[in-house]
């Protein structure tokens, strides 16, 4: 029993106790293995011993992981459209192109991005047609490995508030050079692909002068958004650090509402309107001083200013809530602050592949809804 599992956790050294231990309780009961069967403690401490003893660098796991997948190599067409590819640098080997991963330092950092032809597809159709808005949402999440890289994730939403994932990527920093390097691997595969640029309507973001100035640099035709939500946020949590009371904070908080909501052409009007009160605020209050970071931030801030609703269009999210629900759900199946990146890696593909999944079966029931509106009789087999 032992033997059988040292021999899976060679073959495979991230597989789980669990799983091993389910297996050998179907062996033992088809008679392909003697008994007693372990309890699951058992076996959990026997992998966890061997693991100490038996340490495994991942690295040389995660470039072949990569190597499998480059985009580079192998490519992406209509003929695998839900296989997945990994976008990454390369240099060259003994034996031709191959993964180039960094270490994950500030010289050398980690990037590495997960697509697929249909989730590209789904973007150029977007982008494409005449009668949709493209507005592509950038966010990143973080606590979902060990080495605490963060991970990016990159899509587009319709006017019904769904998000579709566009590119999975993971990367050490989160600087504006790292965000640059993501856009740019899709632009790269868009380009070679569909002869598509990424040239998105509009951005939605959080307040990240990384983000921004990537999206300047890399999307210079886009409209970069602030996402309300991230916005009024930060209010709440600097009335708190500022010293503003709960009055004084809904007070700001309507006059920061009416601004949000105030049609372009009066925009101008209301701000000077919104300023020249806070203006006549008490001197060094609590108040005083959220009003002032308000104006500062959020208000007169070149890069940040964009968050009222006449700047998004008509039926189109004004907040990241799309991406931050997918967030939701990518933690609730991916998220392990134990796990390696290559751990990490491969329930991204999972969760790309799971979200694929989830598009056709919804596909399925609406060709079943038209079918039965339209002919119930015959859907129904009378």
């Amino acid at each position: 029993m032992k033997s059988y599992v040292q021999d899976q956790l060679m073959l495979r050294p991230d597989v789980k106790p669990y799983t091993l231990f389910s297996i050998i309780a179907s062996m033992i009961h088809n008679d392909q293995m003697r008994g007693p069967e372990p309890e699951l403690e058992q076996v959990q401490n026997y992998v966890k011993e061997w693991r100490k003893a038996n340490p495994v660098d991942s690295y040389p796991q995660t470039v072949l992981f990569c190597a499998q997948r480059m985009f580079d190599t192998t490519g992406i067409s209509a003929d695998f459209p839900w296989a997945g590819v990994v976008l990454c640098d390369t240099r060259e080997g003994e034996h031709g192109l191959e993964p180039n991963l960094g270490d994950g330092s500030e010289t050398n950092p980690f990037r590495a991005g997960i697509t697929s032809y249909k989730l590209l597809e789904s973007y150029v159709d977007v982008q494409r047609n005449p009668e949709q808005t493209s507005m592509l949402h950038i966010d990143t999440t973080f606590n979902m490995n060990k080495q605490r890289f963060p991970v990016m994730v990159i899509g587009i939403s319709d006017r019904s508030g769904h998000f579709f994932p566009v590119g999975y990527f993971c990367i050490s920093y989160r600087r504006a050079c790292d965000i640059v390097w993501c856009l740019r691997q899709l632009d790269r595969v868009l380009h070679e692909t569909f002869q598509e640029r990424l040239a998105p309507e509009f951005v939605m973001m959080d307040g990240d002068k990384a983000q921004f100035n990537a999206c300047q640099l890399t999307l210079p035709g886009s409209v970069v958004l602030m996402c309300w939500y991230h916005v009024i946020s930060n209010v709440l949590m600097k009335a708190k650090a500022k010293g503003a009371d709960r009055t004084q904070t809904e007070e700001i908080f309507a006059d920061m509402y009416d601004l949000h909501f105030a049609p372009a052409d009066e925009y101008e009007t209301r701000k000077a309107e919104v300023i020249a009160k806070w203006d006549r605020l008490p001197t060094n209050s609590g108040v005083q001083r959220l009003a002032r970071h308000i104006i500062k931030t959020w208000i007169n801030h070149r890069m940040f200013g964009r968050w009222q609703a006449f700047h998004t269009p008509a039926g189109c999210p004004t907040t990241n809530n799309p991406l931050e629900q997918y967030h939701k759900t990518l933690k609730i199946n991916c998220s392990n602050n134990r796990a390696t990146v290559l751990e990490m890696l491969e329930s991204l593909d999972l969760a790309r592949l799971a979200f694929l999944a989830s598009i056709e079966l919804a596909r399925g029931f609406r060709d079943i809804s038209i079918s039965c509106c339209a002919a119930p009789d015959a859907a129904i087999g009378r």
